[in-house]
């Protein structure tokens, strides 16, 4: 199963769960995106479609033609959008609490908010917000 991370966070957000998993049955791929955690240097991957390639890159790497995967937040709806692109090989998708893929409506002052978060934003917040920018 390959494990997404949401906005804001990265792998360590599922460290806790680790020690519960069933490692005899399952086998998990803890994936940091672009700009987060072990990948903190990278470049932001352009949006959910770049998050959903390098995530796909990612079940490339490992050599794995079928997979699950599991998202939270961000990582949910990039999650989705793998199911999309590649159904044959992504099995199921478990999706908590995900983005919505068609942008989540922001106003200004919450749009402005996020957007301090961090120096470059606007890949993000492009997929969240379509219509603010």
């Amino acid at each position: 199963m390959l494990v997404l991370h949401g906005w804001a966070l990265d792998s360590k957000v599922w460290l806790d769960t680790r020690a519960l998993i069933d490692h005899t049955r399952f086998t998990c791929a803890y994936f940091d995106f672009s700009g987060y955690g072990s990948n903190r240097s990278v470049p932001l991957a352009g949006g959910m479609e770049g998050m959903a390639a390098s995530a796909m890159a990612a079940a490339d790497s490992l050599g794995w033609d079928h997979f699950d995967i599991l998202g939270h937040s961000t990582g949910g709806a990039t999650a989705l959008r793998m199911a999309t692109l590649s159904p044959e090989r992504v099995s199921a998708v478990v999706a908590l609490t995900p983005v919505s893929p068609e942008g989540t409506p922001l106003d200004e002052a919450i749009y402005e908010s996020f957007k301090s978060a961090w120096a470059d934003p606007g890949p993000v917040l492009r997929s969240l917000a379509p219509h603010l920018h």
